[in-house]
């Protein structure tokens, strides 16, 4: 039975509830699902990580305050909410702060949280990223270290295309999280509470090839 089940097939199925379906509908398979995805872990019937193994990401050269916008790829200490653009097209390993006033947005990418490093969106903020293709990290637009964390304000919004991986951090929301359908995207992370706001279902059907078993990581948010 379980080896019948096949992503595209899944894809299909989670696509058809989320538009055709009610909100109530779409919480009762949601959460359906990620009893399911749940239950093949734990039984190690299916490995839900398609990253597991990956090594931190690597950045040369010295860390330091971050000044200039549009940032460049490298490491720093601290990314102010001045700094509201990435330039892309690299690794941003970031060791401490990084402070989303209003938005911070950048394509072709990947930023790097080490273990003390935290995001604090403000309210209403934004954080727009999408991830760079370049193996190992291919699809992958934020990668956390166990510590790293992400602080929302009221009302803060996520719009990520590719993979926000931090398996070893729990994360909280407490005023509402709104996250954008890019069409691709994971979340994996130990925990997700999301407190006062809109459950939903997260629409994978652009990731095809790019993960293995992508139908099920990123099924679903809910309150």
């Amino acid at each position: 039975m379980l080896a019948q089940l096949q992503v595209q097939g899944a894809e299909r199925f989670v696509e058809d509830i989320r538009t055709t379906r009610s909100q109530k509908t779409r919480d009762h398979y949601a959460g359906a699902l990620r009893s399911f995805g749940s239950w093949l872990k734990r039984t190690g019937r299916w490995d839900c990580d398609p990253f597991a193994g990956l090594p931190s990401p690597t950045v040369a050269g010295t860390c330091g305050p971050a000044t200039i916008n549009p940032l460049p790829p490298g490491c720093y200490t601290t990314i102010p909410g001045t700094i509201t653009n990435f330039t892309g097209g690299g690794i941003y390993k970031v060791t401490g702060l990084i402070d989303i006033t209003s938005s911070l947005a950048g394509s072709n990418m990947l930023l790097y949280l080490t273990s003390t490093a935290s995001i604090n969106g403000g309210n209403n903020g934004t954080l727009t990223i999408s991830a760079g293709n370049t193996a190992p990290y291919a699809g992958i637009a934020i990668y956390g270290d166990a510590g790293s964390q992400i602080n929302a304000g009221n009302a803060f919004e996520l719009n990520i295309t590719g993979a926000l991986y931090m398996p070893d951090s729990d994360l909280t929301f407490n005023n509402h999280l709104q996250i954008d359908n890019t069409n691709c995207t994971l979340i994996i992370v130990n925990s997700l509470d999301i407190d006062n706001g809109n459950s939903q279902i997260l629409n994978t059907s652009g990731c095809a090839g790019s993960f293995s078993n992508a139908a099920f990581l990123g099924v679903a948010i809910s309150e």
